[in-house]
């Protein structure tokens, strides 16, 4: 068990904190310097020196809670328990977003979550709590929606792929099949910059044996910390045995005997639900040491996050693997030439392993029929906001906004669509109207007919290459959407996402440690008849947290401001610098 690991056990068991005499004992046992466990416990958020109050009252205070006034709660709560707040009995604060944006408001209390909560409601239950000691977490439904495409085991048993892998005379052609049909489904990356999927496998397999390195792994990305994500969130705990055969499918082609997959914390049902699958496929020959007696080995171990958004970043969370700060790495080497423990890693995201069953049992040409508008395949997206139905939605890649729209049954309370979060909120958000100057010439001559001077966003295609060729790039495509009401001040969810990336930079490379803090201040000037000053050094900023920032988020912390300033120019004006 990793010294991370550890510490995450030994909390828990501590009554939910780290003191002296247990970080000895630690130290003592695993012979590992006081230091060294300074250093994680002082840079992870889920760890904590001090005994906890006797409830721990966490309100999430990030996007789609922030729309419902997380932080009007927040004092409200403290108001109401002002006393016992004064006694010690509870503590009362904000909290990053905990991955249940699609019901706001979410609230920890010691540790557990209870998505849609008001103020009525989270008073209830600190009392039951400071009286009986008890929290009490709500059932979980782990069906798998009927209309989810991406289960090819409705109607059959699970792990076909795996045993016919497993059976097949010759493993090696199987392997190559496999990696075949993914090729010609056009997979890509469902978490990240979309690199193609069997390319990736590929790469890490050739590497690893040109150079005779005998070790290799498999690691799974389940930690989605952008707030407006939590698509994998109800991948893991519906569907499980997709996201595992995918990870031991790959581990077979690539030769790797162990994979680990990396759990943000707050998701304890789908930690449990997972380590359930494997119990289960261990008993069933598909995990562990010598598989279904073919003398192929598979460990599947899962890794808990011990927190901080910032371990989302592929790098960073090998590090925290390694037992270290999760600082990202400088790039190159990549990972599946130099990644954990210096090996050959192949990383995927929890959607990326899920769908590889079903190409490979109903074909890659299935696949790649169930996109539209000129689109390949399908994806699973997070829908959130002032919308009637937010959650998670398995869409064919080509929809457009409206389609999304029409999907979630409309925006709440009749309002109109004043603003669209392409990707949480590192995509920026987008006006329900452009104009022909503020888009790329390609774009224009695609999509607005000669004479007309507007752009629909509802007209808008959610395709990768559309967003990378069409649009250059000006704005990233993800899978957290959020639709934002006229109702909702806009000025200041962004400035409630430049708070976010402020408080999640890991502080590694000076230009986001202080560029994020740079942005907060000036999201937070006062406004001037109604608009924010944004001074005119703004463009020199974002250049440089661009060009010189380590990972992703420096590289787009400014992209919630910078696209107020291009696309909303009625809540903003340039204010010279003093």
């Amino acid at each position: 068990m990793s010294l991370v690991q550890i510490l995450i056990k030994r909390q828990k068991e501590n009554g939910g904190f780290l003191s002296a005499e247990v970080l000895q004992e630690i130290s003592d046992r695993t012979s590992t310097p006081l230091y060294r466990l300074q250093e994680l416990v002082s840079f992870y958020n889920s760890f904590r020196l001090a005994p906890p109050p006797k409830v721990e009252v966490q309100v999430c205070r990030d996007f789609s809670c922030h729309m419902h006034q997380s932080q009007e709660l927040i004092q409200d709560l403290k108001n109401e328990f002002a006393t016992e707040i004064e006694q010690g009995q509870i503590s009362i604060s904000g909290k990053s977003c905990m991955g249940y944006c699609d019901g706001p408001v979410a609230v920890s209390l010691n540790h557990h979550i209870k998505p849609g909560s008001n103020l009525s409601q989270c008073v209830t239950s600190i009392r039951s709590i400071l009286k009986s000691g008890i929290t009490h977490s709500k059932p979980v439904d782990h069906e798998i929606p009927d209309d989810w495409e991406i289960d090819c085991y409705q109607k059959q048993a699970k792990y076909e792929l795996l045993n016919k892998f497993l059976q097949a005379a010759d493993r090696n052609a199987f392997g190559e099949s496999v990696l075949k049909a993914l090729e010609d489904s056009s997979l890509v990356g469902k978490g990240g910059p979309g690199a193609r999927t069997a390319k990736k496998w590929r790469t890490v397999k050739k590497y690893a044996e040109q150079e005779n390195r005998a070790v290799r792994y498999v690691v799974c990305n389940a930690d989605e910390s952008e707030p407006g994500t939590f698509k994998d969130r109800e991948l893991l705990l519906r569907s499980p045995h997709l996201v595992l055969e995918g990870m031991i499918t790959a581990a077979l082609i690539i030769g790797a005997e162990r994979a680990y997959i990396y759990i943000r914390h707050e998701y304890e049902a789908q930690i449990e639900a997972f380590q359930k699958c494997i119990d289960d496929a261990k008993a069933r020959g598909l995990v562990g040491q010598n598989l279904l007696k073919t003398g192929l080995n598979c460990e599947v171990e899962v890794f808990v996050s011990p927190g901080n958004y910032i371990c989302g970043e592929q790098t960073a969370m090998i590090e925290a693997m390694e037992d270290k700060r999760a600082q990202p790495r400088q790039r190159p080497p990549d990972l599946e030439i130099k990644g954990y423990r210096n090996y050959p890693t192949l990383v995927n995201n929890v959607e990326t392993f899920a769908w590889v069953p079903a190409i490979f049992n109903n074909g890659p040409e299935w696949y790649r029929k169930l996109g539209v508008n000129d689109c390949e395949g399908k994806r699973f997206v997070s829908l959130s906001g002032d919308i009637n139905q937010p959650g998670v939605y398995e869409v064919p890649l080509g929809s457009t906004v409206g389609d999304l729209l029409e999907l979630v049954g409309g925006m709440r309370d009749g309002q109109v669509l004043q603003a669209f979060g392409v990707s949480g909120p590192s995509g920026g958000f987008l006006p329900r109207k452009f104009s022909r100057d503020q888009l790329p010439e390609d774009f224009v001559k695609k999509m607005i007919p000669e004479g007309e001077h507007e752009f629909d966003l509802l007209n808008l295609p959610l395709d990768n290459n559309f967003f990378r060729f069409q649009l250059r790039g000006r704005f990233n495509l993800g899978a957290a959407h959020l639709f934002i009401g006229e109702q909702t001040d806009l000025v200041s969810l962004v400035k409630s996402c430049t708070e976010f990336y402020r408080n999640e930079s890991c502080g590694k490379c000076v230009p986001c440690r202080l560029g994020s803090e740079k942005l907060v201040q000036i999201a937070s000037r006062p406004l001037n008849e109604g608009k924010l000053q944004i001074p005119d050094y703004f463009p020199d900023l974002i250049e440089l947290m661009q060009e010189s920032s380590i990972c992703g988020l420096g590289q787009v912390a400014f992209n919630p401001l910078l696209s107020l300033k291009e696309f909303f120019p009625e809540t903003w004006e340039v204010a010279k610098s003093r």
